[in-house]
C-alpha cells in the first residue's frame, strides 16, 4: 500500500508510488512529456529507440560505433527525439529506461489517458494539507517533479527524522523481533541514502539498547 504523503516521507512515498505506477503501466507519463510520446530517445550514439540502444550496448565497441553511425545518418535533420536525462532524479536508471521504452510505442492521446490515471493516483495519496500544490499542476509529471524538487533534497531535518525514528523503535518482550529489526534497518538505509552512515559500533549499541529484559543473554553476546 502506498503511504499518504505528509511532507516528511518523500523517500518512502516516492518508492512505493513509483512501484504502483510501474505495475499499472503508468510510470512512463512521469518520465516522458506529452509532446514527446511516441518519439525515439536520444542516446549517446545518436537518435535511436531505447530498445535498440540496449541491444547495441551488449555488442562490441566496433559494432556499436558502426550502428551508432548508421542510426545517426538515418536520422539526420530529426529534432524531435526525447532527450535522455530529462526525467525524475529520484528513481533507478532501469525504471527510467523501461519508461522511455514504453513511451516510444505510445501516442499523445494515450499519454492523456494514462496521465489522468496517474494524476488521480497521486492525488489520492497526498495529504489534504498539500492540496494547494496539487491544484497548481495539471499533469502527473509536473506534480511529481514539483514534489521531488521541494521534498526530495537531502536536509538535516530529514536525517534527524530518520535518526529519531530509529531511536524510537522498540523490540517487544513477547513477540517476534523481525518487524522492529526491519524497521530499524529501514531508517539506517534512509540515512545512508542521505550520505549519512552511522558507525557499525553505534548501530550495534542502538540495537542492544532496544532488546527487552528477556534478551539479556543475547545482549551480552552482542556486546
Amino acid at each position: 500500500m502506498v503511504p499518504v504523503f505528509n511532507g516528511e516521507n518523500w523517500t518512502e512515498f516516492s518508492e512505493m508510488m513509483e512501484s504502483f505506477l510501474m505495475s499499472n503501466k503508468l510510470w512512463w507519463v512521469i518520465v516522458v512529456p506529452r509532446s514527446q510520446a511516441g518519439q525515439p530517445v536520444t542516446t549517446a550514439v545518436g537518435t535511436q529507440t531505447a530498445g535498440s540502444a540496449a541491444q547495441s550496448a551488449t555488442q562490441s565497441s566496433a559494432q556499436s560505433a558502426a550502428q551508432g553511425s548508421q542510426v545517426a545518418s538515418s536520422s539526420t535533420g530529426s529534432t524531435s527525439a526525447v532527450p535522455a536525462g530529462d526525467e525524475p532524479t529520484s528513481v533507478s536508471s532501469g525504471a527510467l529506461h523501461a519508461a522511455r521504452a514504453l513511451g516510444e510505442g505510445k501516442t499523445a492521446s494515450q499519454w492523456e489517458e494514462d496521465n489522468m490515471s496517474a494524476y488521480g493516483s497521486l492525488r489520492l495519496r497526498i495529504a489534504p494539507t498539500y492540496k494547494a500544490i496539487v491544484k497548481s499542476y495539471n499533469t502527473a509529471r509536473e506534480l511529481w517533479r514539483e514534489l521531488e524538487r521541494r521534498y526530495g533534497q537531502s536536509t538535516m531535518m530529514k536525517i534527524f527524522s530518520d535518526f529519531q525514528a530509529a531511536l524510537n523503535v522498540r523490540i517487544p518482550d513477547n513477540a517476534s523481533p523481525v518487524g522492529p529489526l526491519a524497521e530499524l534497518e529501514k531508517h539506517f538505509l534512509r540515512m545512508e541514502e542521505q550520505d549519512v552512515e552511522l558507525p557499525e559500533l553505534l548501530k550495534v549499541m542502538l540495537l542492544a539498547s532496544k532488546l527487552p529484559p528477556s534478551y539479556k543473554t543475547i545482549r551480552t553476546i552482542v556486546l
